[in-house]
């Protein structure tokens, strides 16, 4: 059965997307994980990018996301990008998605719809992603309550870390329908290095603890160029880069096994 985990924050330009991209990337490319990306958002940036990365810009699905939806079958929804990687990518149509709720799913299943829908999917997958809307959405919560595991990326900022804090709260609530799922944590991304930065970083560890990683991303020209060139390993700046994504994404799957081991001494 997959491990599906959820990349979450109420607030754009947080690096959730690209978070979102470099998980499935690397458990794809460097763990040889079967992974399916699903990116819930309309605004579809994280298919266009890691498409890129791929060089399948070209490669289109058999039926939309929001059409699969409606025929309660995602099989056609799909598209592979990398032998270990498949895509189901945004679609501007998924802005529906609160309606057909409404019109089409008792009110007491509303946040199951995912659930059953990726449930189909479980045994093909070793890990499912989501991408996320940045802000509250019913997409969102139905992908909270297919998920295992929620991460929480975020900029360190007085805004995001106000956005880190409005999310948490959110998960808190959302938990009453999915009580399994389980915080990896909070991935803190710098855009400089500043007293204001280190004034703020440190208001964000007293207010999650643990819960924030060790490894820290930062924000950099190469990083920048991926969103329109796709990632690339091939010159030095790219190294650098892919080795400081690849140190969170390493904890990332070390605080997984450290939750996991944790549930199994506890049952």
């Amino acid at each position: 059965m997959a491990r599906k985990i959820a990349n979450i924050i109420h607030r754009g330009g947080a690096g959730k997307s690209t978070n979102s991209e470099m998980e499935a990337y690397f458990l794809a490319t460097l763990y040889n994980k079967k992974t399916l990306l699903v990116d819930c958002d309309d605004q579809a940036d994280v298919s266009r990018r890691i498409k890129r990365t791929f060089n399948k810009t070209d490669l289109e699905p058999k039926k939309r996301f929001m059409r699969g939806i409606r025929d309660f079958d995602l099989s056609d929804t799909i598209i592979t990008l990398h032998e270990n990687l498949d895509l189901l990518q945004g679609d501007w149509l998924l802005e529906n998605f609160d309606d057909y709720l409404k019109d089409n799913v008792e009110e007491k299943g509303r946040f199951f719809l995912f659930y059953t829908l990726f449930k189909e999917l479980d045994k093909h997958y070793d890990y499912i992603i989501f991408d996320t809307k940045p802000r509250t959405s019913k997409i969102t919560n139905n992908v909270v309550c297919a998920s295992d595991y929620v991460i929480i990326p975020t900029k360190v900022s007085r805004g995001s870390i106000e956005a880190t804090q409005r999310t948490y709260n959110y998960l808190a609530d959302i938990s009453d329908y999915n009580e399994n799922i389980e915080l990896v944590g909070i991935i803190p991304y710098f855009e400089s290095d500043t007293s204001r930065t280190d004034k703020n970083f440190k208001e964000l560890k007293q207010a999650f603890g643990d819960d924030v990683y060790k490894h820290k991303l930062k924000w950099s020209d190469r990083v920048l160029s991926w969103e329109d060139e796709g990632v690339t390993n091939n010159a030095l700046q790219d190294k650098f880069a892919i080795r400081m994504f690849k140190k969170v994404m390493n904890e990332t799957m070390e605080r997984i096994k450290k939750i996991e081991e944790a549930n199994n001494n506890g049952n």
